[in-house]
């Protein structure tokens, strides 16, 4: 599947000879797709954690609290 790089800069423009190119990699539907996040500003995309990764690392936090409590 399509995977994009969400990071650094909310989308650049850069001058290539004559023309200037889009080089954000990546629409910001498709970012917002990508990381399953419909209600951020492309800026605040670049800074985002996505829920689904928050859920795992949630996940691997409470089974070492309680692995600890045992």
């Amino acid at each position: 599947g399509k995977y994009f790089s969400v990071a650094g800069g909310a989308g650049r423009w850069k001058f290539w000879g004559t023309v200037y190119r889009n080089i954000s990699k990546g629409t910001r539907e498709q970012w917002r797709e990508a990381m399953g996040i419909d209600w951020m500003l492309r800026s605040e995309l670049t800074q985002a954690i996505p829920p689904a990764y928050t859920e795992y690392i949630g996940k691997k936090l409470m089974a070492a609290i309680e692995k600890a409590g045992d």
